[in-house]
């Protein structure tokens, strides 16, 4: 099964410093986090993953590179996780083959 989700940004608390923004799919999931859908299909799923643009920045400017890297790990700006993943996969429109790096 395969679930694909629209990303929103959601703020992190941070008890350390200050709060950061974090991409997360677009579930239901109330600021008490009880009954969060978000939290339970990440709990379930064996595969969350973060689809990024890549950008390059120069002088201050962002720019797109036109590709596109799979993420299975979580970083601190998006929410990710993965069984069996570990390490970006760039991803080519034109390779199927990317399914079977992520699932093993």
């Amino acid at each position: 099964m395969i679930l694909i989700a629209h990303d929103c940004t959601t703020e992190v608390p941070n008890p350390a410093g200050p709060d950061w923004l974090r991409y997360e799919p677009r579930l239901q999931s109330p600021s008490s986090g009880k009954n969060s859908i978000r939290l339970r299909v990440r709990e379930w799923a064996d595969h969350v993953l973060f689809l990024a643009f890549d950008v390059e920045v120069q002088d201050g400017k962002a720019q797109g590179k036109g590709t596109r890297t799979l993420c299975p790990v979580e970083l601190p700006h998006f929410m990710a996780k993965s069984r069996t993943a570990s390490t970006a996969i760039e991803v080519n429109k034109n390779d199927p083959s990317i399914w079977s790096q992520i699932i093993c």
